[in-house]
């Protein structure tokens, strides 16, 4: 019997949970990469609702003091463990991935310090591979359950008290480009303001996009 997208959510978010559980052990040597702004909101959720344990847990924007302090730490070992509320593409974990590499290498940690794995809820079947480095998730999802998921993910997080909200820019390559991503962003988020910004657009519409 195949499970609802609700039950199916809920699921993705315990099993999320129990092998993090499952996989950190230590508190000071085992090391959360949480990809913000999301992960890091997620972690508390499951902590509050799922019974995660207490991990230690850092950014990506932490990797400089994480790798300073340990490269002066020659005594131990370090695992790392990555975690994201979903993969869609993968690009933005495989970015984190090429960054953390560079570190290991860069300080020569190749010995010290180990990607145990990716964490997330769910992982689109379409997305990259991540070489020899395993990921831990649900891939059994029906094509356009992820807009289900963000939908309920984005709910469950904003009931911690923190506000999501806040400005995003992006830059693409040409008009066409922008129209056809403001098309998309519309029929997604309808209650989101969204302002484009061209050199076609009256000079009203650009002083909205940039005021």
């Amino acid at each position: 019997m195949e499970l609802s997208d609700r039950v199916k959510y809920k699921k993705s978010l315990a099993d999320l949970t129990d092998q993090l559980n499952r996989s950190v052990s230590s508190s000071s040597t085992d090391i959360v990469i949480a990809l913000s702004r999301k992960g890091p909101r997620l972690l508390e959720f499951l902590k509050r609702n799922f019974h995660l344990k207490p991990m230690n847990v850092v950014t990506e924007h932490a990797l400089p003091f994480l790798f300073d302090k340990i490269n002066n730490d020659k005594e131990n070992k370090y695992r790392l463990f990555i975690v994201d509320d979903a993969i869609y593409f993968g690009s933005s974990i495989l970015g984190l991935k090429e960054e953390i590499d560079i570190y290991i290498s860069a300080y020569g940690l190749n010995n010290r310090v180990e990607i145990v794995g990716i964490y997330s809820c769910i992982k689109d079947k379409e997305s990259m591979d991540f070489s020899s480095i395993p990921v831990y998730s649900t891939s059994d999802i029906r094509t356009g359950y992820g807009h289900f998921f963000v939908k309920n993910v984005m709910k469950d997080l904003q009931s911690l008290g923190k506000s999501l909200e806040g400005d995003i820019l992006a830059f693409l390559p040409g008009q066409g480009e922008i129209m056809k991503c403001e098309e998309l962003l519309r029929s997604a988020l309808s209650s989101t303001e969204i302002y484009p910004l061209y050199g076609n657009l009256t000079p009203e519409k650009q002083r909205l996009a940039i005021a």
